[in-house]
């Protein structure tokens, strides 16, 4: 029988190690000492230094592993906690609202050329987009419209594909009736507002995107020009079948072809800023900055749309020998156009879209008014 040198505990003949304390035994000795044995030391028999640097380097490499899944693949991870998310919305709006977020702002960041500008646009939404539901129909339909007519980003997210297809035609026939407006519009996206009623879709000629508060001096800014649709009436099917509020706007008007009366906005904004040799309002800088903002206090003055009203009701006059007032000229369109605002005065950029919206819906048949408008813009 052997007894452990250092703690006294028994040993068997074959023992390396003392059990009890791991104090080697003289067989151990010479088993290490054995120049032979080098290669079952370093090879074979693994110290527990090495045990502890080996599972630091399995815990890195699958933490590693994790968050590259949840990079490239956290669409399926999150899921279930943006599921969670909508139906806090829901509860919050009241209705189904959408995920996407189309107020972002970005400061202090150095934005060089156009064509970073519009990348930092198309950023923005593609970032958001894991969140809107799987559906590969819509994704076409988005892409296939930013393609056709150079739009930055078209963002329908979770809208019915029927209702999606439904806005697209109506894309695509503005486009097709104003063919010389591209290139201006940045955004067509889903959005919430406020309030549910607010508006059902809505023109915004100019949003700060990037830089809105940072000087001129050091910073470029990049603005979107776009047009938001409120997820209260385009996500929500039972708002859908709702009638749109009769004798108000013009003749057989849909949910939808308000989209067209906010594409008359776009397109009294997009003869200002040619009547202006303004190339883009997206990507501003000292040298161009004055410029557009002169381009704002016309939109909201309404001085141009005025003058363009004004004109129409003189060569309407004039061509069919009437002697239509300014009220009856506005009235034979719609109800909306005829609306004063709050100086007691028309809202003569309602009165331009209102005639385009005319357009849109009959054409060549539409009101002889709203056609002395768009003979105007055209």
């Amino acid at each position: 029988m052997k007894y452990c040198l250092k703690c006294g505990e028994e040993v068997e003949n074959d023992d390396n190690f003392c059990p009890k304390c791991g104090h080697w035994t003289a067989k151990g000795y010479s088993f290490l000492k054995d120049k032979e044995n080098l290669n079952v030391i370093n090879g074979k028999i693994t110290k527990q230094s090495g045990k502890l640097f080996n599972l630091f380097i399995l815990l890195f490499f699958s933490m590693l592993l994790f968050l590259s899944i949840i990079i490239y693949r956290r669409e399926n991870i999150l899921k279930p906690f943006i599921f969670i998310k909508r139906q806090v919305m829901s509860y919050k709006y009241g209705y189904n609202a959408t995920v996407l977020k189309t107020n972002n702002q970005y400061f202090n960041l150095n934005i060089s050329d156009l064509e970073i500008a519009k990348d930092k646009i198309k950023e923005d939404f593609s970032k958001q987009k894991w969140q809107c539901k799987d559906n590969f129909e819509i994704g076409k339909i988005e892409n296939n419209l930013e393609k056709k007519h150079n739009i930055i980003s078209v963002d329908f997210c979770d809208m019915p594909i029927n209702e999606a297809y439904k806005i697209a035609s109506v894309i695509d026939k503005m486009y097709d009736l104003f063919p010389n407006i591209k290139n201006y519009l940045t955004n067509i996206s889903i959005t919430n507002s406020l309030n549910k009623s607010d508006y059902v879709a809505y023109f915004q000629p100019i949003y700060q995107f990037v830089n809105s508060t940072n000087d001129i001096n050091n910073y470029n800014k990049v603005n979107k020009t776009q047009i938001l649709l409120n997820s209260y009436y385009f996500i929500n099917d039972d708002v859908l079948k709702k009638p749109v509020k009769d004798n108000w706007y013009v003749k057989d008007t849909t949910w939808e072809s308000l989209i067209a009366h906010e594409f008359g906005h776009y397109i009294l904004f997009v003869k200002l800023l040619k009547n202006k040799n303004i190339d883009n309002v997206l990507f501003v800088t000292k040298e161009n900055k004055n410029s557009i903002d002169d381009v704002i206090d016309i939109i909201d003055s309404e001085t141009y749309s005025k003058e363009i009203v004004l004109k129409a009701l003189d060569n309407y006059n004039n061509k069919y020998k009437e002697n239509y007032s300014l009220f009856d000229f506005n009235k034979s369109i719609s109800n909306y156009a005829a609306s004063s605002n709050n100086n007691g005065d028309y809202t003569y950029n309602e009165v331009i879209a209102e005639s385009i919206h005319d357009y849109y819906l009959h054409g060549n048949s539409a009101n002889k008014t709203s056609l002395e408008i768009v003979s105007i813009l055209k």
